[in-house]
């Protein structure tokens, strides 16, 4: 890897950074990274202060709401909206400025079709393997009927 750093990258840098991604700790942080947060995560994320733990009034009523809502069977997506209202069209909270609710559903639908190949790939996968270990048994069925034939005609 240090054969093929960047160019702009000094060499010392690049060696403490391979050192950091190597540690234990982060490489489970990078491995559980595969999901994006919910936008109440994300709400809650940026309305805590990094010195203190604690909540201001608003942000802890409407994360006590939301839980409750929760509760009694909403979805996240209806909770999140009975509480801080309808959309503002072309805009989406806590989801940055740039996005709309189109890109939303394009990537609910482009995230879906991912999953969908996923899985078509590991029912193929699955069947294949299946397909060789018949294989391997009429292969061995076979070496058996080829000794017993050698047998029978000496």
């Amino acid at each position: 890897m240090v054969k093929n750093r960047p160019l702009r990258v000094p060499e010392d840098q690049f060696l403490k950074l391979l050192l950091y991604w190597g540690h234990p700790t982060i490489q489970r942080n990078l491995k559980g990274t595969s999901e994006e947060p919910q936008r109440f995560e994300v709400f809650i994320a940026t309305r805590t202060n990094r010195k203190r733990k604690e909540l201001d009034e608003g942000t802890q009523t409407a994360i006590e709401i939301f839980q409750s809502r929760q509760a009694s069977g909403e979805t996240e997506e209806e909770a999140f909206q009975s509480i801080f209202g309808k959309e503002q069209p072309g805009r989406v909270r806590c989801c940055g400025r740039s996005v709309t609710q189109t890109d939303l559903q394009r990537h609910a639908e482009i995230s879906s079709l991912k999953q969908q190949h996923e899985d078509a790939v590991t029912t193929l996968r699955s069947e294949l393997g299946d397909m060789k270990t018949q294989q391997q048994q009429q292969s061995e069925e076979i070496n058996g009927l080829r000794s017993m034939v050698k047998l029978l005609l000496l």
